[in-house]
């Protein structure tokens, strides 16, 4: 089973966060996944990756 959710973050960190992506070359997608899984202590496969960031496209798209 799959879970998806949704972080609802403060708009003053949702700013900071979208500034560090910029800063650092992340999109801000990418750097919640990374920030998450460092938080974690934790690392996906690259193939779990590629599968949320397909998600993810299909979504918006």
């Amino acid at each position: 089973m799959r879970a998806e959710f949704v972080i609802l973050l403060p708009e003053k960190l949702g700013e900071m966060l979208e500034v560090k992506a910029i800063e650092t070359g992340y999109l801000p997608d990418e750097l919640d996944v990374e920030l998450i899984l460092r938080g974690l202590n934790t690392e996906l496969a690259p193939e779990d990756l590629l599968t949320h960031y397909q998600a993810k496209l299909k979504a918006i798209s």
